[in-house]
């Protein structure tokens, strides 16, 4: 798995603040607006893997504010098949050009 301290663009890095108020570290993966919504969604890890060894993925609502940047939760099942669509849409392009795709979910 790819680190911060691997050289990756440090641009998508940034740091969150999960649901226990601690800061996290994260790497975005990708973003994306849709036109069903109006809304921009990130979709980030922060490098965590889950007890099958898979890599922790994370989405959210993208808003920008007049003090930044700001994640807000997802509220609807539609909002999460549009992030499972764009998931699934990400792994078949890397899947189709060969790209090591180390980072993505391997469960979509």
């Amino acid at each position: 798995m790819r680190k911060k301290s691997d050289g990756y663009d440090e641009g998508l890095a940034f740091t969150a603040i999960n649901e226990d108020g601690e800061c996290v570290e994260c790497e975005m993966l990708f973003t994306l607006v849709s036109a069903e919504t109006g809304k921009e969604y990130i979709v980030y890890t922060d490098d965590s893997m889950d007890d099958k060894g898979y890599l922790g993925v994370f989405a959210s609502v993208y808003l920008h504010g007049t003090d930044g940047v700001e994640l807000a939760p997802i509220e609807t099942e539609s909002e999460w098949e549009i992030i499972e669509i764009a998931l699934k849409n990400v792994l078949r392009y890397v899947d189709e050009s060969g790209e090591d795709g180390e980072w993505l979910p391997k469960s979509v």
